[in-house]
This record gives C-alpha cells, sequence and structure tokens, in this order.
C-alpha cells in the first residue's frame, strides 16, 4: 500500500506521522489478487494558504528593475535565492538582473517547507542613438549656400534646428542659405519626437563679413587681453605727432554723452551709399551713429535710436535711479562688433511707460537694423537669499538698479556683459550674463553675491576679458565675501559650459572686509590678461583699484581667499593716485602693455609705466609724465608700428588729448591745449577711452566725436 506528497509505501495496516504545510489531500492506492483500491483524505492546516512568488513586470531591459512580491501566510520565514535574502512571511523587493533570471522562494513552517518560482526576462539595452552635423563649405558669401550633411545610427526621428526642421534618418543632407554666421544643430531620437534617448551635434555656417580686409577696433581697447594695442599704426609716430603736423581735423555731433569708447571698421558696404570707412559712436541718448571715418560728410551714414517718446519710450532720467551719470542714462558701455557676421552688439536702458528695461541689440553694421529679430530684454535669477531675494530662494536680477558700464565681450562666439549699480543704489549685485550671437538665446547666468549685496561689475567702464581657453575674467566692487559663493572685492575667472557659468578662480584681499567697509572697490578698474611670462607664473592678470594698489595675479592659480595673508604674484601698494585721496578713489581705469611695460594713470596722478621682468612689476615707474591728469585719471591705448613708434594715448577729463612716447613718458609729443584755437577737445567724459585707427584718434565727449588726425 503506498500514499502520494512524498509519504510512499506503508503496511497493511497502521499509521504515520506528517506535518503538512498547508492543507493538503492524500491519496492511497492498495493493490491485492482482486485488483486495486483507492482511498483518499483532506487534512485541513489551519489559517495557512499556501506560498504565492511574483514578478513584476515579468520583462525589463537591461539596467531597469522588477519588484519580486511574496506571501506565505504562517510561514516563519521566506528565503529567494539569486542572493535577494531572508524576509518575513510577506513582502517584496526589488531586482535588477543582468540576465534572464528564476527565482526561486523557499517558505519554512515549522521545518516543513514550501517553493515557489518567479521569472524576470531581460532584454539586451537599446542602442542610444548617434549623430553628426558638417557643414561643407563652413565658411561662405552672403548669397552662397553650403550643404549640411549628417549620419546617424539607433535613430528613428532627425530635427535640425534654426528653421531646417525634420529630415530623414539616417543619413543625408540639406542646402541652407543663412545671411549670418549660424549654428545648426540636430538632434537624433530613438523614439517619436521629445520621447527616449537623444544625441545632439552642431555644425557653425560662417558668413564672410561685410567688414573689408584691413580689419578695424572692434571692441574695448583693441582685443580681449584689453592689452590696448594697436600695432599696426604706420602714420602716427613720434616724429609726425606734434602740434605742426598733428591736430584736429573734422568732429561729428551727436545727440548725448559719449561714453563708450569709439569702434571703427574698414570697407563697410553701407547700404546704397558704397563701402567706407566707419566709425561707430554710441550715446546716453539710446542712440548708435555710425559715421564716415574719413570725414567725407559729416552727416551719419546712418542712425538709429531706441526710443519713441510718444510711445512712452524714453531714456532713464538720472533722477529715477540716483546715477553718477547725468541727465539720462541709455547706452553706457562700448558694444562689442563681431566682423565675421557684420553685427554690432549693444546694451540700451530704457524707461518703457513706468517700467525699466536693459535691452540687448544686434544691428548689422551696414545699416542700423536688428539682424536677428526683437532685442531682448536682459533679465533672469539664480539661488540664493541676498538682497533682494523673493522670499522663495531666488534672487532675480532687477533691470533699474543695474548700471550696465562694462564694456561687452565677444569670445569663443559667446556674448558676455556685466552690471553694477547706480552710484551704489540698492540693492544690488554684480551680475554677468551670457549669450548666443546669433538666436540672442541666454546660455548662462551668474551674480557674484547670491547670499549677500552689491559686488558691482563695472571696471571704470573696462570690459571683461577671455584668455586663449575662453575663460573669462573681471572684478568686483564692495560687497560679501568670503571666500564664496560670495565674492565681493575679488578677481574672478568663469567657465562657460553647457551647464551655464561657473567660477574657475578667484583672488580676494585679506582686508576685504576694509576695503568694502570703506567703498574702496577692487573693481574700479578693469582687468589686463598679460602676454605669457617665464618663470613659474606664466598666465597673468593685472589691475588696480580705488586703494591704488596693483595686484599681479596668477590666472592658473588665483590664490584664492586668506584672511591673514595674500596668495597672489606681486602687490604694489600706494602705486597709483594722490596721497590726498587717503587711500580711496585712485584708480579707475584699465591698464595698457606695450614691449614690457604695463601703463597706468590713477586719479590726480601722472602716467606711469612700469616694467614687467618675469611677470614681476619694478618697484617704481620706469618712466612717468610730467604733467599731471585730474579725477578720475584716464584709460591708455597703445599705437605702434609692431615694437617701434609706440605712443601712449589718454584723455584727461579736464578736457586734453595726450601724446606720449611709450618708452619714456616724460617725453609728451603732443596735447590738444598746445593749439587750443584749432584744437580744443570740449567737454570731456569720465573714464573714457580714445581709440586711434589707420592714422586718425577718435576721442567721445559730451557732445561730439572730435577726431585728430595729420594735418597735411
Amino acid at each position: 500500500m503506498s500514499f502520494d506528497n512524498g509519504i510512499g509505501a506503508v503496511p497493511l495496516s497502521g499509521s504515520k506521522s506528517e506535518i503538512p504545510p498547508a492543507t493538503i489531500t492524500y491519496n492511497g492506492t492498495a493493490t491485492g489478487p482482486q485488483g486495486t483500491a483507492h482511498a483518499s483524505v483532506t487534512v485541513n492546516v489551519g489559517g495557512l494558504q499556501g506560498f504565492q512568488l511574483t514578478a513584476k513586470p515579468t520583462s525589463i531591459t537591461q539596467g531597469q528593475s522588477a519588484v519580486l512580491t511574496f506571501s506565505a501566510p504562517g510561514a516563519d520565514s521566506v528565503t529567494i535565492d539569486n542572493g535577494v535574502g531572508t524576509f518575513g512571511a510577506s513582502g517584496n523587493v526589488t531586482v535588477t538582473p543582468a540576465k534572464t533570471t528564476t527565482y526561486t522562494g523557499t517558505a519554512s513552517f515549522k521545518g516543513a517547507t514550501m517553493t515557489a518560482t518567479a521569472t524576470v526576462n531581460v532584454a539586451p539595452p537599446v542602442p542610444a542613438p548617434t549623430v553628426t552635423l558638417v557643414a561643407t563649405p563652413s565658411t561662405i558669401n552672403g548669397g552662397q549656400s553650403s550643404a549640411l550633411s549628417w549620419n546617424s545610427t539607433n535613430a528613428t526621428s532627425l530635427n535640425i534646428s534654426q528653421g531646417v526642421g525634420a529630415v530623414t534618418a539616417p543619413s543625408g543632407s540639406v542646402m541652407v542659405s543663412p545671411s549670418a554666421t549660424t549654428i545648426y544643430t540636430i538632434t537624433a531620437t530613438d523614439g517619436a519626437p521629445g520621447q527616449g534617448p537623444t544625441a545632439t551635434a552642431s555644425a557653425t555656417v560662417s558668413v564672410n563679413s561685410q567688414v573689408g580686409s584691413l580689419g578695424g577696433v572692434f571692441t574695448y581697447k583693441y582685443n580681449n587681453a584689453r592689452d590696448g594695442q594697436d600695432l599696426d599704426e604706420s602714420k602716427l609716430t613720434p616724429a609726425t605727432v606734434n602740434q605742426v603736423q598733428f591736430g584736429k581735423v573734422f568732429t561729428f555731433n551727436v545727440d548725448g554723452f559719449v561714453y563708450g569708447e569709439p569702434l571703427y571698421a574698414q570697407g563697410v558696404n553701407i547700404a546704397g551709399q558704397g563701402a567706407h570707412n566707419v566709425v561707430y559712436v554710441v550715446t546716453e541718448h539710446d542712440s548708435v551713429y555710425a559715421f564716415d571715418a574719413d570725414g567725407t560728410s559729416t552727416a551719419p551714414l546712418w542712425h538709429v535710436s531706441f526710443i519713441n517718446p510718444s510711445a512712452g519710450v524714453t531714456t532713464v532720467p538720472t533722477a529715477d535711479v540716483g546715477s553718477t551719470i547725468s541727465p539720462e542714462i541709455g547706452i553706457t558701455s562700448t558694444p562689442v562688433i563681431d566682423p565675421a557676421s557684420g553685427t554690432m552688439y549693444v546694451d540700451a536702458m530704457t524707461k518703457e511707460n513706468g517700467s525699466y528695461f536693459h535691452r540687448l541689440h544686434a544691428l548689422d553694421i551696414t545699416s542700423g537694423a536688428e539682424k536677428f529679430g526683437e532685442p531682448v530684454a536682459i533679465s533672469g535669477s539664480v539661488r540664493g537669499s541676498g538682497v533682494g531675494n523673493d522670499g522663495k530662494g531666488n534672487v532675480p536680477f532687477q533691470p533699474k538698479l543695474a548700471m550696465q558700464r562694462a564694456a561687452l565681450l565677444l569670445a569663443n562666439n559667446v556674448l558676455y556683459l556685466a552690471t553694477a549699480s547706480h552710484g551704489d543704489n540698492g540693492p544690488y549685485h554684480g551680475w554677468v550674463f551670457a549669450y548666443d550671437p546669433v538666436s540672442l538665446h541666454q546660455l548662462g547666468i551668474w551674480n557674484d553675491t547670491p547670499n549677500g549685496q552689491d559686488g558691482g561689475i563695472w571696471h571704470g567702464g573696462g570690459g571683461l576679458a577671455a584668455d586663449s581657453a575662453n575663460l573669462i575674467y573681471g572684478l568686483t566692487g564692495n560687497g560679501t565675501a568670503e571666500g564664496g559663493p560670495d565674492y565681493g572685492d575679488s578677481f574672478f575667472k568663469l567657465a562657460q559650459s553647457s551647464g551655464g557659468l561657473s567660477v574657475a578662480g578667484f583672488f580676494t584681499p585679506s582686508n576685504q572686509q576694509v576695503l568694502s567697509t570703506n567703498d574702496v572697490d577692487v573693481g574700479s578698474g578693469g582687468p589686463l590678461l598679460l602676454p605669457d611670462q617665464p618663470g613659474g607664473h606664466v598666465h597673468e592678470v593685472i589691475s588696480a583699484g580705488k586703494e591704488g594698489r596693483i595686484y599681479v595675479v596668477d590666472r592658473d592659480n588665483m590664490g584664492g581667499f586668506n584672511s591673514g595673508f595674500n596668495n597672489d604674484v606681486q602687490e604694489l601698494p600706494n602705486a597709483l593716485g594722490s596721497p590726498a585721496n587717503k587711500g580711496t578713489d585712485n584708480y579707475f581705469s584699465t591698464p595698457s602693455y606695450w614691449q614690457g611695460r604695463v601703463y597706468f594713470i590713477g586719479s590726480q596722478d601722472v602716467a606711469k609705466a612700469f616694467a614687467l621682468t618675469d611677470g614681476m612689476l619694478s618697484a617704481a615707474p620706469q618712466s612717468r609724465s610730467l604733467n599731471t591728469f585730474g579725477a578720475p585719471g584716464a584709460p591708455t591705448v597703445i599705437s605702434a608700428s609692431g615694437n617701434t613708434n609706440g605712443i601712449l594715448w589718454a584723455i584727461d577729463r579736464a578736457g586734453a588729448l595726450h601724446a606720449y612716447d611709450a618708452t619714456n613718458l616724460a617725453t609728451e609729443l603732443y596735447n590738444s591745449n598746445q593749439n587750443a584755437a584749432r584744437d580744443a577737445l570740449g567737454v570731456a567724459v569720465r573714464f573714457a577711452a580714445p581709440t586711434v585707427a589707420n592714422g586718425r584718434v577718435y576721442v567721445g565727449t559730451k557732445s561730439q566725436l572730435v577726431v585728430y588726425g595729420l594735418l597735411h
């Protein structure tokens, strides 16, 4: 005789003990001469309902997870193999198998066990899409076309920006004819648009400039190092710049104060007027002018205005913001020109029916027309708890409170602008904005005191600087500082990436708190990036602030902040300005560099040239001018024929243009007061920098652009 369920053969009569794990039916079979007989008995186990193990989902892609759910009422424990573990009678656990796996669960009931299984099927990972995009040719003339060619893998849909739209996978090409330098981006997706993994690639089609081959002055102090060097000047030399041969040659009338440095471009094809050498001027009356740089006519080649009083759009009255600029604020900073696309970028401040705006304009240098559609209002916010925060952890940019004085910067196809305040009237912060120069889409935003206040970025009109690695340099004014994320009274270095702007280095003087308390801005001066130096400190940035102290900082190891000492390369205390200023209001400019010399003009001080040797400045000036400049001193520029015929140019706010032999500043070659009846400059503005180009010197005043050059 025998029973199933593991009991087996037994005697013809008798008994056997068994502890079933759950309700179960035993079937017995007896075999004899007369045949076979069957009988069964059910044993009910109270409270036990068996053992269940399930997986959800049952099919996944490699790298995904599934949930194992188990239930064994009355069990002492449940153990699941494959390293999952031991648990109570019921529950769930997440598993991430690398391949298809069957999990076996064992439920224990006071010595007896039950098992159950669940299988998770694992499919190989879906390959991510890839894509490339190439423009052929990558540079064209206006009116020509370029072929955009692409190749993709694992992509079900492809889309190209700038209005090209959907294209066919996996490869192909399409012709485009942009009117200006344009970046095209292709997006590959392995599912419906906006779904599934994506990959992107970009290609740039550069459109040749409307600017002639001789170039021009396209940015503040000639280049992104802000070294002030015009090394292609052959007409103006120490032999020709004197009161007999050199003087005022013509003037252009404008409608407001000229704070921005004039810009210059040669061979510009002005619509309907042929090719001209052009000088561009911006005013506080929110105007931009293009004049024939050779003075063939005093009428503008074109003129645009960003105000419309009849519609309630005006400049900003000084009384509204308490600015040091009077009587109105419009365009204060030096614009920047992209010669590759023939585009000028300008920040204009306006009051529009009671609201205040800073707008970024992209103007065609041939006509003044908006080149890429409507201008963009400068806006944005950062996370922080600083002054002016919205109570939700955000610090918004407030255009009414922002003075945009620092010159604009174009570097590595990114446009940068920085802001400070109107006369320290808060609450304010220092801001840096980054924009795509074609779409005017904002690429990044940085606030230098997100958890504090102040820290304006103004540089006495100087611009942010950029090195060959496309790192951005600037200085901040008085404000909160603690070694980050607040950087008042500091040198800073920013990196631009797809994630926006981030701090890549900084230097804050150890006496920062004293400087901030007494309004002694480090950032009243602008950054000069020195050429590579021998020795340990190859890359250096140099500037000075209101204290009159010159700082030389290693750009690769800027030094950070230490309250006990300054980890910079060199300092020259009390090097600039007047002792009567008592350690404040001594410097408001960007220094210049030429042939191993660094040039400064402090407030109520003489022009000074310091020798630079192996990255270190001479303790005392190598040469100095005999005349003293009034407040606030002056920016300088250099004209030279390479490494010869160097001339240092500067504007005294008292109303004079000065020219010095750059090898010995004691030799003044010319000043416009030597023959005032012929050469008088007029009323100059603070922080004005002259522009030397093609044998002429262009100087903005409160009502004119005054042009100097050879008289015969």
